[in-house]
């Protein structure tokens, strides 16, 4: 569990779960049963290890704090980020909650840190099991990732100071979800005509 690890003006929390019976219900519950956090619940097998999801964090924090979020709530923000992706419809498609998926990230973003004692009791009255710590990206998972996220072998051979396969994916993971603000801040602006 990452606990107490300030990313700006907030405290990240993110630890994996593992959900017997996901239902996509399941945020709106956990967003009760935390209600002074912004909660998120990602697909683990699209979180390309902690820096992954740190950096994608950061980057949606400066995204809705900047006014260039790409959508409405920072919890939406979060799993666009995450994915790279441009599409709320495709995040959630991609990484959001699925019936046949069972381990997830949980994030919670909070202003003041919360004691692992406490999100765990919270977990449990709701019958989710936590797992570990988020795990640094193994194999499988990062060739997953590269097919789904369309990772190239011309791009992920470019990190040429990665030490492994699973590094060059988790770096071009945290390289595309800073390049996915780069494209919207850089848009050309319009003047409208004086009349």
């Amino acid at each position: 569990m990452l606990v107490n690890k300030r990313i700006q003006e907030f405290v990240l929390n993110a630890l994996t779960i593992e959900i017997k019976n996901p239902d996509p219900r399941l945020i709106d519950l956990l967003r009760q049963v935390f209600p002074d956090a912004h909660v998120q619940v990602i697909n683990a097998n699209y979180v390309a290890g902690p820096r992954h999801l740190c950096a994608a964090i950061e980057n949606a924090i400066a995204a809705v704090k900047g006014g260039y979020a790409l959508a409405k709530r920072i919890e939406m923000e979060i799993l666009l980020a995450i994915t790279g992706m441009r599409s709320v419809n495709n995040a959630i498609r991609t990484a959001g909650i699925k019936r046949e998926v069972h381990r997830y990230v949980m994030v919670l973003l909070t202003k003041v840190p919360i004691r692992k004692q406490i999100v765990l009791e919270r977990l449990a009255r709701l019958q989710i099991e936590v797992l570990e710590e988020i795990k640094p990206l193994s194999f499988e998972n990062a060739v997953r990732i590269a097919r789904i996220l369309k990772l190239s072998d011309n791009l992920l051979s470019s990190y040429t100071t990665a030490s492994s396969f699973e590094e060059a994916v988790e770096r071009a993971c945290i390289e595309r979800a800073s390049a996915l603000y780069t494209r919207v801040s850089t848009a050309p602006i319009v003047r409208k005509r004086r009349e």
